[in-house]
């Protein structure tokens, strides 16, 4: 027997209501994640929605996750179209998170977390994710940052972000961009294989050898 849940109709109302969750999340904050909200929004009844995500936090976590997919793949590249430099990394990152949708939905998962402490261990894992993502970006771009170093980069940027999100002025804004540049060019630089600039030095100094 078919489970109702695979069928091509309730995969759409699935994604029909986490896509509504995410929107009220990047627009209005944790507060509009409300069953009504989210189910007038979505097109359907409130009994279709519990059926999906019997709590407001499931509903939460997946949200989340449909909106970091977006972020994960403009930062892979278009396919057929890698990401092939750190400045074009850069670019994307800025245009991903210079929103502030994605920081307004991380803020409202740590406030859900703090209501619901059985969050704490799921967040804590998407964080660990994100850092390995971001090791693997590097990582095929030639670039081999330490784990603290991406730790760092990380507490960095999310400080920055949310700093940002609680003004919300276009100083505060521009002080983020400058931050993340900034951050950013630090875990390039930590990225780069150790000794290579001694090597470039070493090969200079014997091809000048040579050379006499």
């Amino acid at each position: 027997m078919t489970d109702p849940a695979t069928t091509d109709t309730a995969l759409g109302v699935r994604e029909r209501i986490v896509d509504a969750a995410v929107q009220l999340l990047h627009e209005r904050g944790i507060n509009a994640l409300t069953q009504a909200s989210v189910s007038a929004l979505a097109g359907v009844r409130q009994s279709h929605l519990t059926y999906y995500f019997p709590t407001r936090n499931a509903l939460l976590q997946q949200a989340v996750i449909s909106g970091v997919a977006s972020v994960l793949k403009a930062l892979e590249g278009r396919p057929g179209h890698p990401t092939k430099s750190p400045e074009q990394l850069l670019q994307v990152l800025e245009e991903q998170l210079m929103d502030r949708r994605m920081p307004r939905m991380m803020a409202a998962l740590v406030v859900a977390s703090e209501e619901d402490p059985s969050l704490k261990p799921w967040l804590e894992q998407f964080h660990a994710d994100m850092r390995g993502h971001t090791q693997r970006v590097m990582n095929e771009l030639g670039l081999y940052p330490s784990q603290r170093a991406v730790e760092t980069y990380q507490a960095t940027l999310v400080g920055a972000l949310q700093l940002d999100l609680a003004a919300s002025s276009e100083s505060s804004l521009t002080r983020t961009v400058a931050i993340m540049r900034t951050a950013f060019q630090q875990l390039v630089a930590a990225g780069e294989r150790p000794g290579k600039a001694e090597m470039k030095t070493t090969n200079k100094r014997h091809t000048k050898s040579i050379e006499e």
